[in-house]
């Protein structure tokens, strides 16, 4: 639940700019995996560790005040897109 609402807010969390080159791939044993799109973001990125560690972690902590991320691993690959906001997706008409 945390990883999926992580993803949502992405961008809110870490900026427009960071969002558009790295996305959370997934969270597993207190390790924050990102998908990097080119090596020049890593690099940038592995700079930028202690920052977006601190962002996530305050993030994170509206969702579950026990859980907090204790690493980054950044991973060069194509980021996949931010999911739509529960809000943007219609609702499925019902029939009657």
């Amino acid at each position: 639940m945390a990883e999926h609402r992580l993803r949502e807010r992405w961008a809110e969390v870490v900026g427009d700019q960071i969002a558009a080159h790295a996305q959370p791939d997934q969270i597993r044993f207190r390790k924050l995996y990102l998908a990097v799109d080119s090596p020049a973001w890593m690099q940038e990125l592995s700079f930028l560790k202690p920052t977006l560690l601190e962002k996530t972690n305050a993030a994170l902590r509206q969702f579950r005040a026990d859980f907090h991320i204790q690493e980054i691993v950044l991973k060069l690959g194509q980021p996949a897109p931010a999911p739509k906001q529960s809000a943007d997706i219609p609702q499925k008409r019902r029939k009657q």
